[in-house]
């Protein structure tokens, strides 16, 4: 379940927020696109992510050990999730239990006012473990096999902290692995420090966020992850984690997000005024289907048809009818004959890619060849292109064309193509009005190991 809370109008720095330890180096901890664990280190065996690495299991015994683990585990977890369910629904919490809500306050007010790069780092409160020192820990077991895991993966850039992760007065060891591909996967392990000195493993979990730091605030200390739009690759808020005796009992995650846009029509040539307000009023609770927010309207126009007849749109233009995509008609030129094309959203996979418009034109004097409809009709426009429609004004064809600029403005712009002219006859704006939303995940009520991994 979300929660609202109105935010202030204004812009969300476009940085890739770098928390620093006390030693002032830079460490990585993404997007909250997370999934369940297993059973610690295995599960990047079944994943595929790490296939040569130096923790082959080779002996019975460990194999056997590691199993009876996932089985508890699996246990342990079913057990906590009959806690999600009362009268068969599942129980929502409206408020942090365990997390300060003045943390919670604090972040927001930051992340609302652009200002959380100066007010986190000066927070920061863990310490990086390497060289000798991080070898020096290594004569523990438990930390030794994290260490050998690390060095064994093919990616860099991982991490061990020193920490009061659980604030129980004993220093924990938390591992940030870089385990994944070009995703972003990456693992954190918490190794609990015993009144003995030594460290047990109580709590792994697997991630895509790419920053990540223990801060401390009113005495306490909390992990503080920045989370990230994926679809977009701008950073949108921050998820915070508290951990007693070793594990994680509520996780929080705030973000700035855009439910509502202030449009202004920028241009408008004389005819389109009816074009322009109803585009206008379509783009003022943006672009994006209501029940996912993440993801953008697929439209189609009141001038263009989608091709049904597969077979036929093949054999017409010349392609291989093995593979399947939406195909449109409409003549976007206004020539008197239609054109066929693709149209679609390309959603990233890559923490390197962004959501974008996949088009392709197809004309009969062409067979089999595939052109772009933006660099055909050469169709100026700012910022990322997105989607496009096609509807009717006047008896003629207007290319709408849907673009982003960041989270918080989105542009739509009209386009009367005749033969080899192009006139742009609208262009509109479309500003964000930014909004806190939380999402809570707490243990006994909605939290199990987790709760990224969870379906609301």
């Amino acid at each position: 379940m979300i929660f609202r809370k109105k935010g202030y109008m204004v812009a969300f720095l476009i940085v890739i927020l770098v928390f620093f330890n006390s030693c002032g180096t830079p460490y990585v901890g993404s997007a909250d696109e997370e999934v369940d664990r297993k059973s610690g280190i295995e599960i990047q065996k079944e994943k595929g992510i790490q296939e040569e690495s130096s923790l082959e299991e080779t002996d019975t015994q460990i194999e056997t050990s590691l199993q009876e683990d996932f089985e508890t585990k699996e246990v342990s977890l079913q057990e906590e999730a009959s806690v999600l369910e009362t009268n068969g629904e599942k129980k929502i919490p409206e408020k942090a239990t365990y997390i300060s809500q003045n943390f919670l306050d604090f972040l927001e007010n930051t992340l609302m006012e652009g200002t959380e790069i100066e007010e986190i780092k000066r927070l920061v409160s863990d310490r990086l473990l390497e060289g000798e020192e991080l070898s020096a820990y290594g004569s523990d077991p438990v930390v030794k096999e994290y260490i050998e895991y690390v060095e064994g993966l093919i990616k860099g850039g991982s991490r061990f902290f020193i920490v009061d992760g659980d604030n129980d007065g004993i220093e924990d060891i938390f591992v940030w692995a870089n385990n994944g591909g070009s995703i972003g996967n990456n693992s954190r392990y918490f190794l609990k420090g015993q009144e003995d000195g030594s460290f047990q493993c109580t709590s792994d979990i697997d991630g895509t966020t790419q920053e990540i730091a223990f801060v401390s605030y009113e005495g306490k200390n909390y992990l503080l992850e920045t989370s990230y739009n994926y679809n977009q690759k701008e950073y949108d808020g921050f998820i915070v984690s508290l951990y007693e005796e070793g594990e994680v009992i509520e996780t929080i995650s705030i973000k700035k997000m855009m439910f509502s846009y202030e449009p202004e029509v920028i241009y408008c040539m004389e005819g389109y005024e009816k074009l322009a307000k109803d585009c206008a009023e379509a783009g003022e609770k943006g672009f994006r289907k209501e029940y996912n927010y993440d993801i953008w309207d697929y439209r189609i126009g009141n001038a263009e048809e989608k091709e049904e007849d597969w077979d036929s749109v093949c054999e017409r233009l010349g392609w291989d009818a093995s593979w399947r995509e939406d195909v449109f008609s409409s003549d976007l030129n206004n020539n008197g004959k239609e054109e066929w094309y693709l149209k679609g959203i390309s959603y990233p996979s890559t923490l390197n890619t962004i959501c974008y418009l996949n088009e392709k034109l197809f004309l009969e004097e062409y067979p089999g060849e595939e052109k772009s409809i933006l660099d055909t009709y050469q169709l100026e426009h700012e910022g990322v292109p997105l989607i496009f429609w096609i509807d009717e004004v006047n008896g003629k064809r207007v290319v709408c064309l849907l673009c982003y600029k960041a989270m918080k403005r989105e542009m739509v712009y009209g386009y009367l193509i005749e033969n080899d002219n192009v006139n742009k006859v609208m262009e509109i704006n479309y500003i964000g009005k930014p909004e806190a939303v939380y999402n809570i995940y707490t243990k006994g009520i909605n939290y199990y190991h987790n709760p990224w991994g969870v379906k609301g």
